[in-house]
């Protein structure tokens, strides 16, 4: 992964985080201040003190001439990003909702992030991509919510379960990130190990199943009803039933558990 060079891509990578509407207030309040730092009366020199202040000033001029355009126009460039992230974000819903078994399957581990921080930033969550899990590995989203993180770990996998080791390596990051919730979200299933290892940690786990339900939110409710029958568990057979999370960033929202739980 390439790193940032300096402070020009760190304002760019700014931009492309906050909504663009805050990167364009931002970037005319930064081209207000520096062209004032730039245009400002020079003192009239009157000795060596005050030559010493009309040199800073001077320098001061120079720097503000040049960077009154280039701060400014790095945050529009990140201003750009950030709203075609967010028109793409919205596309992969729409896209989603109609199909999520096949949508999320068919798509590549950098949208099924996004998809799955915009169904969360739908539910009210405010959300921040950190661009450095990578396809294994790493926190991928940062959500946050009545003062409460909650780090988030997505794993497109599809041939393999989600075993233990990584919900143990989120569970270090969120002890030494002081988060009050972890989640791992996959397209599959998770082991039971990892199961058995979340549980009482503040962990939630998210397979396929109860992900296809978080983006079909906004689904007409007495049509995923109609579904509810023909559910079954995929490890015991049982029928699955409308349950309602506890804790952690869905509490309150429903969800798809086998009747013979717990």
């Amino acid at each position: 992964m390439r790193r940032r060079s300096g402070l020009l891509d760190e304002l760019m990578a700014l931009g492309s985080r906050l909504p663009w509407g805050v990167s364009v207030v931002l970037a005319i309040l930064c081209f207000s201040a520096l062209h004032y730092l730039a245009t400002r009366t020079a003192p009239l020199p009157g000795g060596l003190a005050t030559l010493g202040a009309l040199a800073n000033h001077q320098l001061v001029r120079v720097f503000a001439s040049l960077l009154q355009y280039v701060l400014p126009i790095c945050l529009l460039v990140g201003a750009v990003v950030s709203g075609i992230h967010r028109r793409r974000a919205v596309n992969l819903l729409e896209k989603a909702a109609a199909d999520p078994v096949r949508a999320v399957h068919s798509m590549r581990w950098q949208d099924f992030e996004r998809l799955v921080g915009a169904s969360f930033e739908r539910s009210g969550f405010d959300v921040e991509h950190t661009g450095g899990g990578g396809a294994d590995g790493g926190v991928d989203l940062i959500l946050r919510k009545d003062r409460e993180t909650t780090l988030v770990q997505c794993k497109q996998w599809r041939a393999q379960k989600v075993g233990v080791k990584t919900v143990r390596e989120l569970y270090g990051v969120m002890a030494a990130r002081g988060a009050a919730h972890g989640m791992v979200v996959t397209a599959g299933d998770f082991t039971p190990d990892a199961l058995e290892f979340a549980s009482g940690r503040n962990i939630e786990l998210l397979n396929g199943r109860m992900l296809a339900d978080l983006l079909q939110s906004g689904e007409d409710s007495e049509a995923r009803a109609a579904s509810a029958d023909r559910r079954t568990c995929p490890k015991c057979g049982a029928r699955m039933i409308r349950r309602t999370a506890r804790k952690g960033p869905t509490a309150g929202q429903a969800f798809w558990g086998c009747e013979t739980y717990p």
